[in-house]
């Protein structure tokens, strides 16, 4: 049995802690960040976004679904679900279809859900 990961059949990504990144990042598959990134992170496949306990982003992110357990900064754009956890502190605007906050959370923001329909307004 061979002892080392075939990389033909990689699906995730993992950013680990210590690594710090900049730039614009096309992503495929689960992507779990441990490290710092600064810059622009889009998901491809419809793939899930976590930002673990010691992950920060600051930036711009467009995904499907997004977990936050560490800091976030800047602008996401989840045609999905937002989850923010316990220990989870963000800053900045959130667009989602929905948007969980567990108590513990921080959160400092500009955002709105989307049910995917015009919504008419009373004149």
């Amino acid at each position: 049995m061979a002892d080392y990961i075939n990389l033909k059949e990689q699906d995730f990504s993992f950013f680990g802690r210590g690594s710090k990144l900049n730039g614009r990042f096309h992503l495929s598959g689960s992507t779990h960040v441990s490290s710092l990134i600064e810059g622009e992170i889009i998901m491809e496949n419809n793939a899930d976004l976590i930002i673990e306990k010691n992950g920060a982003i600051t930036g711009e992110v467009t995904c499907n679904n997004i977990e936050i357990y560490g800091t976030y900064e800047g602008t996401i754009k989840a045609s999905g679900k937002v989850t923010l956890y316990p220990s989870a502190e963000v800053k900045g605007r959130v667009e989602a279809m929905e948007l969980r906050i567990y108590p513990g959370a921080v959160l400092n923001m500009d955002g709105h859900t989307d049910t995917g329909e015009e919504a008419a307004l009373p004149l």
